[in-house]
């Protein structure tokens, strides 16, 4: 697990340092995670999981990062969705809110826009309203795509946490429609005791439908999650119009 921690805290660094970019206010999730859950042995689990689809073809994944917390004395509230598609492009809308000291200094920050990554021409386009740019590396935020295009994977996330021990406490819950995999693990992250909630989602088909990681990380509510969706993503027509920037 300390992996995908290490990678979750990078990406708010990645926020807070270096994407000026990016609200308020908690969206609804994208997971349905509620359920009737039951203590279960990883060999349940793995009776549960024996027939999941893992050739399932994703056209695209609508995925969420929500943070609301503080991290080293600067308190932040973000909000991205956004879609990953089969191409390799990438669009997010972002809501980003930052209060606090950072770095011995003072800054507030309340901004907005949206973010596209063109995989055919390695292209970034941001868009605030205000201003249109593009640029073939966007600092941070190029590492930031980056991050969602190594997560957004369920077949990743599937190998990593749910095909294989990890030594978590394993709860399932099962219905008509869905059955539901939690996974509650424990970790030690600079000298700090993380606590982390793994979800994993499928339907009566045995195909895939949703993934959600939440953690305590930041002294708040941190969650990542993606379900897989269909088509690929449309750009402005009007892109040309963006100007370029270093």
């Amino acid at each position: 697990m300390k992996k995908f921690l290490k990678c979750f805290v990078y990406c708010a660094f990645v926020l807070i340092c270096g994407l000026s970019f990016a609200a308020c206010g908690e969206e609804k999730s994208l997971v349905d995670t509620s359920g009737k859950y039951q203590s279960a042995t990883f060999a349940e689990t793995q009776v549960t999981l024996a027939n999941i689809d893992t050739t399932q073809k994703v056209e695209c994944y609508d995925f969420r990062l929500y943070i609301d917390g503080e991290m080293e004395g600067t308190k932040i509230d973000v909000n991205y969705q956004g879609k990953f598609d089969v191409l390799g492009n990438i669009m997010f809308d972002m809501d980003f809110h930052m209060e606090g000291n950072y770095n011995g200094s003072s800054s507030k920050i309340d901004q907005s826009g949206k973010m596209y990554f063109d995989a055919t021409n390695n292209y970034y386009y941001f868009n605030n309203g205000d201003v249109k740019l593009k640029s073939l590396n966007f600092g941070e935020s190029t590492n930031l795509f980056s991050f969602f295009k190594t997560i957004l994977d369920f077949n990743k996330v599937y190998e990593d946490y749910f095909a294989q021990d990890t030594g978590g406490e394993y709860l399932i819950s099962t219905s008509d429609d869905y059955t539901k995999i939690k996974l509650t693990m424990e970790d030690s992250l600079n000298n700090e005791i993380i606590t982390a909630n793994f979800y994993f989602i499928i339907d009566s088909n045995n195909n895939f439908v949703g993934f959600q990681f939440s953690t305590d990380m930041f002294e708040g509510t941190n969650i990542l999650e993606f379900i897989p969706s269909t088509g690929v993503i449309k750009f402005p027509s009007d892109l040309d119009s963006y100007t370029e920037t270093n």
